[in-house]
Parts: structure tokens; sequence; C-alpha cells
């Protein structure tokens, strides 16, 4: 049996490598949740990249340099024996957006200059 935690894919995680660290058995896991990530008309998302950034070491510059973090910081909840990730899906729209398209609305949001209907269709990509 194991208890799993609901952490923001920007979370240090302190208490968890604190509780491996300890010698302690019990199985405390996180789980993923980059909803502060992916929803780009959020507040405080920009400061949500930044820290993303700082955390993996990767300067976040366009889309797919956000991927290779969002996969970077993936795997550190993974060592930690993370097992799922956790989505919180506002609406149940979805679509496919070509990378060039994802990345051209990523790039608008990190100048600042993202619509709504493209934050929607990021989100829901």
């Amino acid at each position: 049996a194991a208890l799993c935690t609901t952490d923001a894919a920007t979370d240090a995680l302190d208490q968890h490598l604190a509780i491996r660290q300890s010698g302690w058995h019990g199985r405390i896991l996180p789980t993923f949740r980059p909803d502060g990530l992916l929803n780009l008309d959020a507040p405080g998302w920009q400061a949500n990249i930044e820290r993303l950034s700082e955390l993996t070491g990767i300067f976040i510059h366009d889309y797919g340099t956000f991927v290779q973090a969002l996969e970077t910081r993936r795997a550190f909840f993974r060592a930690l024996g993370a097992v799922a990730s956790d989505h919180g899906a506002s609406s149940p729209y979805t679509t496919r957006l070509s990378r060039a398209e994802a990345n051209l609305i990523f790039q608008r949001a990190l100048r600042g200059t993202i619509s709504a209907e493209e934050a929607r269709r990021f989100t829901a990509h």
C-alpha cells in the first residue's frame, strides 16, 4: 500500500526527499501535477515557467525546450517513486496542434500576448 500526494510539477519535493533519507520504510509517493505550466493564461504562469527552468537547468525559450523541461521534471518525480500524474481538466474540450502551432502559441505566452482562445487550445492539446 502507498499514499500518493499531489505535487505541482515545480515542487522541489523536499518532504519526499526527507522521508527517503529518514530510513522510514513506508510508501509516500509524489504525483506529478503540471496544471500550473499547461494553463498558459493562469495567474503566475510566467513565474512557474521560470521555476521549471531553474529546477531543470533548461533555458525555456520555445515549445521544444518546454517539453524537454517537463520530461526532465517528470523523470525526477519518477526517481522519487511517482507512478501517476494528475491533471485538472476544467473543460472536456480537446484538440490536436501541430508542433509548429504549439510552438507559436507557446512563444506568444512567453511574450504575454496570448489570447484566451489560444490558451484554451494549448491546454486542450
